[in-house]
């Protein structure tokens, strides 16, 4: 998916915070969907750390590098948490 597309749906799904989301985005990944860290616990856009929402989201494995799917997960993760204070990198 080209890298203006993963934008739209970043604008999209996070709405009047969508410009923060991207910062973080591009922050974590540099917007490549197919993204890992250095030591393989977070994966796609956003850097979903595997440890803690795997068992969170039944569909991790299957689904982290999809960006659609990643996309919508990082904002239940936002929602969960009242702010962007999961992400590390801004």
């Amino acid at each position: 998916m080209a890298t203006l597309a993963v934008e739209a749906l970043i604008r999209a799904a996070f709405g009047e915070h969508g410009e923060e989301a991207l910062r973080i985005a591009e922050c974590e990944s540099r917007m490549d969907p197919n993204a890992v860290s250095y030591d393989g616990s977070s994966f796609g856009l956003f850097q979903l750390h595997a440890p803690t929402w795997a068992r969170v989201f039944p569909d991790f494995w299957q689904q982290w590098s999809d960006p659609q799917w990643n996309i919508e997960h990082a904002k239940l993760i936002f929602e969960r948490a009242g702010s962007f204070s999961p992400w590390e990198c801004w």
